[in-house]
């Protein structure tokens, strides 16, 4: 300001909210933020990285040539809905010739159909072997410490979970009794044993035919993480998680992990969660990276509640998992394979929020009201619902 420079935001909300930050924090007074608005330029994201190859092509996205490209090819004509779309838009006087009200989609249902299903085929066979390996990881890990003498007897049970977990995954019957039928063996008769677990691939875990929603990004306390888990009750949780590590600095233990499931359980927080799960048959991948000892006691407390509420309700460990080391690539699979990318941040502190973004052909779940893009981006059950 005071060199004829100007503020820019990442997206309109964002803009608006700095401007009242900036005038709280009297960095900038009213008078001057009035007389000079903050601009807003909303972030973006790579749509050829992201978007399904056959999307791509039909809307020939891969063109530099903004008249070259063809994004109404994904549309059908013969839906209200979609004209409403476009006029909000401002793109009527802009659609080619042949699009026209009732004249065929380029695009059917069946076929998107088909191109969706290859994709969450795909993501979920991703999820498989990166479960693999994390229980390959974890056992090994628990194994020889257990040879060395140097396994805790509290740390057994985890290692027997893992096992029973893995079988079930495999579609061994009665996994519990079948893990426990070798577990107490010597160590070379367990070798056999171990050596179909290895072999397996998963196919028990998650379901393709099923419905998926995703919710993928840091794991901030303002992008909340346990909201889908908690609801109305996540304040509540966040309070309690802040209350015993805030200034230790640390991650939750079992014990207290425990205690929050317990207390939240008896209130009855998870029944709904638990509904989605076991009654609508609604699976949920939560995928993220934590950069600090309360995101990772937020991931701890989630991957926890799905041990605890599996074991009332066994397909919900078949259903629901937390992924870890989340990165670019996953994320790719899981944008083109869910039914349902779920966003839950904390108004107002989303400034623009670009996961959603990447959605190209799905519906976008956030809090009552939208937070940063969305609430400009987004209009409600037309291209996704705030």
């Amino acid at each position: 300001y005071a060199f004829n420079g100007e503020v820019v935001a990442v997206s309109p909300l964002n803009a608006l909210k700095a401007e009242d930050f900036f005038v709280w924090r009297n960095i900038l007074t009213r008078k001057q933020v009035e007389e000079k608005r903050i601009r807003a330029i909303t972030n973006g994201v790579d749509l050829l990285f992201w978007f399904i190859p056959e999307i791509v092509r039909l809307m020939n996205w891969q063109e530099a040539d903004l008249a070259d490209r063809t994004p109404e090819a994904i549309l059908d004509p013969g839906d209200e809905k979609i004209w409403e779309l476009l006029e909000w838009l401002k793109r009527i006087e802009k659609l080619p010739p042949g699009f026209k009200k009732g004249s065929p989609p380029q695009l059917n249902d069946q076929t998107l159909l088909k191109i969706l299903a290859k994709y969450k085929v795909k993501a979920i066979e991703m999820v498989r072997r990166t479960v693999r390996r994390q229980l390959i990881r974890n056992i090994e890990i628990m194994e020889r410490r257990q040879q060395g003498g140097e396994l805790l007897d509290r740390e057994r049970p985890r290692l027997h979970a893992y096992r029973v977990k893995w079988a079930r995954w495999n579609g061994i019957p009665d996994p519990e009794n079948w893990v426990k039928s070798w577990e107490e063996k010597p160590a070379d008769e367990q070798e056999k044993y171990k050596e179909q677990l290895t072999k397996g691939k998963l196919d028990h875990l998650l379901d393709p035919k099923m419905f998926l929603a995703v919710w993928a990004r840091r794991v901030e306390n303002y992008k909340r993480l346990l909201y889908t888990v908690f609801g109305e009750y996540l304040p509540e949780v966040e309070a309690e998680v802040l209350r015993i590590v805030g200034s230790q600095k640390r991650v939750l233990h079992y014990k207290e992990l425990d205690t929050i499931i317990d207390r939240f359980r008896d209130e009855g927080a998870f029944n709904r969660f638990i509904d989605l799960v076991v009654q609508n048959n609604i699976q949920f991948i939560f995928a993220g990276t934590d950069s600090n000892h309360e995101g990772r006691s937020h991931a701890a407390l989630l991957n926890r509640i799905i041990e605890r509420l599996s074991e009332h309700n066994p397909e919900i460990q078949d259903r629901v998992l937390f992924l870890e080391h989340y990165d670019e690539t996953k994320s790719q699979y899981l944008v083109r394979a869910a039914d349902l990318w779920v966003n839950t941040p904390k108004r107002p502190l989303e400034a623009s929020g670009t996961s959603g973004m990447k959605v190209t052909k799905k519906n976008e779940a956030s809090s009552p009201r939208g937070d940063g893009w969305i609430a400009s981006g987004v209009k409600d059950k037309y291209n996704g619902r705030v």
